[in-house]
């Protein structure tokens, strides 16, 4: 049976959250409107939300049952003393806060009255403050009882290691670095880059070098997962209300591992790619505003890496350091991966190895999943390669098919071409401007897109900075050499257009290509070296944009000029 003086505990602080929150634009529209504020609601204004934090704080004591039947009675007093004290000083304000109906001698008589409240404004920002000192004095009183687990070391990894891990010893130095300084680290890089496999790596080299302490993997796809994660958590922790379905396990997990005593540990945040789908406290507000970190426990005995596509969460994630970038393997590192994944491998004919490694452009995921394909089918590295590059379909057939690997979580794609389109439907979600972008980068050629094209396309600079740090953020664009030209992943450019076929928009894009460069490109004058630099940077561009077919009278007409302009 739940206990009655808890229950009514969080729900008072909730009471109090809620109109505190609603509070705050009065304080606002009584300074817009009143001539002069007295100078205690000022105070007030500042130490609600101090308020608010800590009595967050308690609730979170509370709901994990670590507060005992002494303490809630002495806080439950104070926190009604807090409402009754906020509700006197609404009605305060109602006698005194001008209306705009009001007549000017009746705004001059509520200014007068406003002035002779300030004491008793000022008897009431006392007793809040004296609250203040109360409450947090509660919060962190020896009578709280600190949450124990049942349980030694936990190792509480959902994945066997690899035993044919290839590579990333620098990123794994790197990572060890980072985490001799501090208490958080990051991996960002393109999806199927193996950001996930150099995390579960290090997490049984950690349990190697660190048998005592606790290993825990958190999926942070959604905010689900992240709770689900927690209270697996709690239950092989075998923590106090773990098998409550009504308690609050994230709560319980955060506190736990936020004590002094609790035992060293690592945990890893996987796939944390969408802020949107972060956990927030339940008393998030106008007051206590949003807290990205929240999940993530304040530890003195803790190690916490994080893996995402987009470098800016990473970076927010980590207070402003920037996270270690996860880039494709390199040919030493991918020639072995493949090696080690594939059956039976002609030796005589390793050539082709070297070419379609190259072709899949490195990346780890690319190379298993072709390996795969190669396994299953009885066919050669040749055979795959010759269909790899017979045509668009064959290869975006290819990139679509299905991983089986018991290393990767049951919602994260097995297939390169599923693993990007997460990110293109995230930014076409969330920055409409900037996959648009990326639609236009995927019908031009994939290498030296210059800046002239870009930034035609958008409409002011600033959107062009956005739109292009976005993709280059989720590692999907690089910019090339002296910052005026961009390119794009081979891999990436052949899934970004299978997506705009699924969606229809290949032929609008080619189209809109066409005109874009048909108003850029210049009339031929070879004695002017601009225009000449101008169409050595745009010819690779052009000559994509005449091999589209079925499009408009008028677009055709303007491959005509273009394709004219080339000749001359």
């Amino acid at each position: 049976m739940a206990d009655i003086a808890a229950v009514g505990l969080v729900s008072a602080i909730v009471q109090f959250a809620d109109f505190s929150c609603k509070f705050i634009p009065r304080f606002n529209e009584f300074n817009s409107n009143a001539r002069k504020a007295p100078k205690s609601l000022e105070y007030i204004k500042t130490r609600l939300p101090l308020l608010a934090k800590t009595l967050d704080g308690i609730k979170a004591q509370v709901e994990a049952g670590c507060v005992d039947s002494a303490t809630k009675a002495a806080v439950q007093e104070v926190v009604d003393g807090s409402f009754k004290e906020i509700k006197l000083l609404n009605d305060i304000m109602n006698e005194i806060t001008p209306k705009n109906t009001d007549s000017r001698a009746r705004k001059v008589i509520k200014s007068f009255e406003s002035l002779r409240s300030e004491e008793k404004i000022q008897d009431i920002n006392k007793r809040l403050k004296n609250y203040i000192v109360a409450l947090t004095l509660h919060q962190i009183a020896p009578t709280s009882v600190p949450i124990q687990s049942e349980t030694g070391p936990l190792f509480a990894m959902p994945f066997e290691r690899d035993t044919k891990f290839i590579g990333r010893l620098d990123i794994i130095r790197q990572l060890d670095d980072k985490f001799s300084t501090g208490r958080r680290a990051a991996l960002a890089g393109i999806g199927g880059v193996g950001k996930s496999q150099i995390a579960i790596e290090y997490c049984y080299r950690f349990r190697d070098r660190h048998p005592q302490s606790c290993v825990f993997w958190v999926q942070a796809t959604t905010k689900a997962r992240i709770e689900q994660s927690y209270r697996e958590i709690a239950r092989k922790a075998k923590l106090p209300g773990h098998e409550d379905p009504k308690a609050d396990m994230l709560r319980l997990v955060l506190i736990w591992l936020s004590e002094k005593s609790a035992p060293q540990h690592l945990i890893v945040f996987d796939n944390v790619d969408d802020v949107e789908e972060l956990p927030q406290p339940s008393s998030t507000n106008a007051i206590t505003g949003v807290n990205r970190d929240f999940f993530i426990p304040r530890s003195e005995n803790g190690k916490f890496l994080i893996t995402t596509r987009d470098r800016r969460i990473g970076k927010t994630l980590l207070n402003g350091e920037e996270p270690v970038k996860v880039l494709p393997f390199s040919p030493e590192d991918s020639r072995n991966l493949m090696q080690s994944r594939i059956t039976f491998l002609d030796k005589e004919k390793s050539g082709y190895l070297d070419d379609l490694i190259g072709e899949l452009d490195y990346l780890p995921l690319a190379i298993t999943q072709a390996a795969a394909f190669i396994n299953e089918n009885d066919i050669t590295v040749e055979e795959y390669l010759q269909a790899f590059r017979n045509d668009d379909l064959d290869r975006q057939v290819l990139l679509s098919q299905e991983l089986d690997d018991l290393r990767r979580s049951g919602d994260t794609p097995n297939a390169v071409f599923r693993s990007l389109k997460l990110s293109f439907d995230q930014i076409a979600r969330q920055m409409r401007k900037a996959a648009d972008m990326l639609s236009l980068m995927a019908v031009l050629d994939r290498q030296g897109i210059p800046k002239l094209i870009l930034r035609t396309y958008s409409s002011s600079n600033v959107e062009y900075i956005k739109s292009t740090g976005t993709l280059m953020a989720f590692s999907l664009i690089t910019k090339e050499k002296g910052g005026n030209s961009f390119k794009m992943h081979r891999l990436v450019k052949v899934c970004m257009q299978h997506w705009l076929e699924l969606r229809n928009e290949s032929q609008r894009w080619q189209s809109f290509v066409i005109k874009i460069l048909a108003g850029v490109f210049p009339r031929p004058n070879f004695e002017s070296f601009e225009t000449r630099e101008v169409c050595e940077t745009l010819y690779p561009h052009v000559q994509a944009s005449l091999q589209y077919s079925n499009m408009s009278g008028k677009v055709e007409l303007m491959q005509a000029h273009l394709f004219s302009f080339m000749a001359k």
